[in-house]
């Protein structure tokens, strides 16, 4: 059997061509090659206060900076290029084409000034993500989908758009439902679903899954000749969410995943090992399962009505801290929904807490880590001190670890420190526009595009 890379999942559909690949980053930088740096310098000591106001004020000033003519300009340029990489033809052109654009675009505008901003760039790349129409036939209704995945295999789903749907009004929030056993997909949507704040506000799709629960929480193989194929349910969720993303015009920082009573587990799985996807998770009327919380430190859960595995995940999340858990008795969709809408993703977290959960998961937000063992317990904790331009590192059973920057992570005008449990290095990292929108084709997430990439040795960093 053959595997399908999870990274080929996350891509539009006109992507595909790009199946299992994934680009090596343009602009990217490794550390000093002068080796470690000794962590000598001063630590500057900001309080947390301080820290929310410089935080609120540096997102006050991220603003459109493009007029709307010149932003309908670049978001046409960016289908261009990637029609041109869909087709794989005349890419180079079209390429060129597009750095022009930014740079003519730049003349009028302080140096690096769109890229460093990047709000241009995210309105852009989520409209250039998809060819959006105001007219989808589930309007204000329930409608049956399915098609063909990535295995050959049929992938089904129901779907409801709030009767209000615009494009211009959106981006819109959407709602990803791990159903209760297998139902009637339909049914379950309509009966359970519609009616609710959430259906009137968002696009909201239920899942179907494979008919073996076993395989809800897996990832799956592809058959061959001699044997039949084995999807999974966690590929599944993410065929049909990439569906969604490909016909409706969907906030990335408002993407919610649902598990009710028998899917309340897979979805704990899903989210666990991909926590950067979502918003928050919503579970209700069933049990979370044995998954550790410790991913969700950045991704906030409300669960309602939950099994015996409850109380052991809700100790969890207590002794590990977080507070962005919510725990209630008895089902409320209005409250449910008016909190959900008050959690939206931050694609860019201070602080990550990630452990990899199985072998074809390894990224966390602005963080990939490789090499890992997952019967060692490989942990990574990472801190942002944007004071000192500096992410402090600590863990241990990784042989490297990557990680994606932006200018909202740290400022990329001056050298960036990394300390990986005690060993720090430097470094100086170029922009690059044309590595961003790659690793954008690649990934299809606009509000966590990154400008440059470094990749740093872990493992050696850990035994010195």
């Amino acid at each position: 059997m053959t595997s399908i890379s999870p990274l080929a999942l996350f891509l539009a559909p006109a992507s595909l061509a790009t199946l299992g690949l994934l680009l090596v980053p343009e602009g990217g930088a490794s550390p000093s090659a002068e080796g470690p740096v000794p962590a000598t310098a001063p630590r500057l000591v900001q309080t947390e206060e301080v820290a929310q106001e410089e935080a609120t004020a540096e997102e006050a000033e991220r603003v459109p900076i493009l007029k709307a003519g010149d932003q309908k300009k670049l978001v046409k340029s960016l289908r261009e290029y990637f029609e041109a990489k869909d087709k794989d033809r005349k890419v180079l052109d079209a390429q060129e084409e597009f750095t022009d654009l930014v740079t003519s675009l730049h003349k009028r505008l302080e140096p690096n000034a769109l890229i460093k901003n990047m709000v241009d760039f995210e309105q852009a790349c989520l409209l250039a993500g998809g060819d959006y129409k105001d007219n989808v036939k589930s309007k204000g209704k329930v409608v049956e989908q399915d098609f063909t995945g990535v295995w050959d295999d049929t992938i089904a789903y129901s779907v409801h758009a709030p009767k209000e749907y615009k494009v211009k009004d959106g981006p819109w929030p959407c709602v990803l439902v791990i159903p209760d056993g297998s139902v009637d997909l339909a049914n379950s949507l309509q009966e359970e679903w519609v009616g609710s704040a959430m259906a009137k506000n968002a696009i909201v799709a239920v899942v179907g899954m494979p008919a073996d629960p076993e395989a809800w929480n897996q990832w799956g193989e592809a058959g061959s000749d001699r044997e039949p194929g084995t999807p999974g349910g966690i590929a599944s969720t993410f065929q049909v969410l990439r569906e969604l993303k490909s016909n409706y015009f969907i906030d990335p920082n408002r993407t919610i995943l649902l598990g009710h009573g028998q899917g309340t587990a897979p979805t704990v799985d899903i989210a666990a090992r991909f926590p950067h996807l979502f918003s928050s998770v919503v579970l209700i009327s069933g049990d979370p399962g044995d998954t550790p919380a410790v991913n969700f430190s950045n991704l906030p859960t409300y669960i309602v009505s939950g099994g015996g595995g409850t109380t052991v995940f809700q100790d969890q999340i207590k002794e590990l801290g977080y507070d962005n858990s919510v725990f209630e008795s008895k089902v409320d969709m209005d409250a449910m929904w008016t909190w959900a809408m008050e959690h939206p993703r931050n694609p860019i977290p201070d602080r990550i807490v990630y452990s990899p959960l199985a072998k074809f998961a390894g990224t966390a937000y602005w963080l990939r880590v490789s090499g890992f063992s997952l019967e060692a317990g490989s942990q990574i904790e990472a801190k942002v001190d944007r004071a000192n331009n500096l992410i402090e590192i600590a863990g241990e059973g990784f042989f490297d670890i990557e990680i994606s920057y932006n200018d909202r992570l740290l400022d990329l005008d001056r050298p960036v420190r990394v300390v990986i449990n005690g060993i720090e290095h430097e470094s100086e990292l170029k922009r690059s526009i044309v590595g961003m929108v790659n690793r954008f084709y690649n990934a299809n997430d606009p509000m966590r595009l990154s400008v440059a990439s470094a990749t740093y040795a872990f493992k050696e960093a850990a035994s010195e």
